[in-house]
């Protein structure tokens, strides 16, 4: 499910790489990968409010996962100030 949703958001089509990302999340083992492949595609839409939340499920299963925190950061700071990220 994570290669399907990869490659829709390699072609811009995020409706149907957000689908497949969803379907890999339900799985009893997720990758930190998906939750952060679902938090670009949430960045991407511009639903800024509700990436940090993937991006910190990414980090917490990942904690030496830097990519996590600077995407949360940019998230922050365009749904809220640049201040706050």
């Amino acid at each position: 499910d994570k290669a399907a949703g990869d490659m829709y958001a390699k072609q811009g089509r995020y409706l149907e790489a957000a689908t497949f990302y969803r379907k890999a999340m339900q799985r009893e083992t997720i990758d930190p990968d998906v939750y952060l492949a679902f938090g670009k595609i949430l960045m991407t839409t511009k639903q800024y409010k509700e990436a940090p939340f993937y991006f910190a499920l990414a980090r917490r299963l990942d904690p030496l996962n830097i990519e996590s925190v600077v995407l949360s950061a940019k998230a922050i700071a365009n749904s809220v100030s640049v201040d706050a990220g």
